[in-house]
């Protein structure tokens, strides 16, 4: 462990002499599905069913090509959302799946000094704002090292607890000489900012990166219910329940 320290902090001081240090700035995400559509249990699925699930699982890939993120930031906070396409040809609603698939749908915010993240997305035809606290120590910080674009970045790794009780490794690659602890799609808490991530089935990268010295203003007020995780959970179970059993 004291080995790993001391190799981030040589790290830090190489690359911080390496870049001047802006405390505002923006970066724009694209995003990629690497899903399989060759399903394990392929034989007792039928065919009629596999062939919509690989033409669905396509559509969404083809989409996630045009989609766009954007993530805002000032020296203490942060704000993430999927942009606008205005050149989907009708087809907003694989757009919108394929933000869904990476939980990319509505807008995040997040402060580095509470260490408090907020999402605010629709959920079951309701807006609501869910409250999360980050664990900035559930990252493991590696020895590993590669260039992106002009950017020296470290590779950090956190497991993720799936619904079916298995676990999956979130791979994250940031830049400590961009200072800010923030990133995409509500993963921050790295001594630098996040420019790929690698989900279980998706990569988010960055495509642009425009740092400033002003003082950009984050949007903080959320619309929607504020629930912590617990009442998030309630009302999710609550209504799921609902919709299966609500009489037609």
């Amino acid at each position: 462990m004291k080995t790993n320290i001391l190799f981030f902090y040589l790290f830090f001081a190489i690359t911080f002499c390496s870049f001047s240090q802006s405390n505002s700035g923006f970066i724009i995400y694209g995003q990629k599905i690497t899903a399989s559509d060759n399903n394990k249990d392929k034989a007792k699925i039928n065919s009629k069913y596999q062939k919509m699930y690989t033409a669905q699982l396509n559509a969404i890939r083809e989409s996630s090509k045009s989609i766009t993120y954007t993530l805002r930031f000032n020296e203490d906070e942060c704000s993430f959302k999927v942009d606008k396409n205005l050149d989907l040809d009708g087809d907003e609603g694989n757009f919108e799946d394929a933000a869904l698939h990476v939980d990319g749908d509505g807008e995040r915010y997040f402060s580095s000094k509470t260490n408090i993240g907020f999402w605010a997305h629709n959920a079951f035809d309701k807006d609501v704002v869910l409250i999360d606290s980050i664990n900035s120590a559930s990252w493991v910080i590696t020895k590993e090292v590669k260039k992106f674009g002009e950017y020296e970045v470290i590779k950090a790794t956190q497991e993720q607890l799936l619904s079916n009780g298995k676990k999956n490794q979130i791979i994250a690659w940031f830049a400590p000489s961009i200072s800010n602890s923030f990133g995409p799609i509500g993963y921050y808490g790295l001594p630098g900012a996040i420019l790929e991530l690698h989900g279980i089935d998706f990569v988010i990268f960055a495509k642009e990166i425009k740092l400033s010295s002003k003082d950009f203003k984050i949007n903080k007020n959320l619309k929607g219910e504020y629930l912590n995780k617990a009442e998030y959970e309630k009302f999710s179970k609550e209504a799921v329940a609902n919709s299966i059993f609500k009489p037609n």
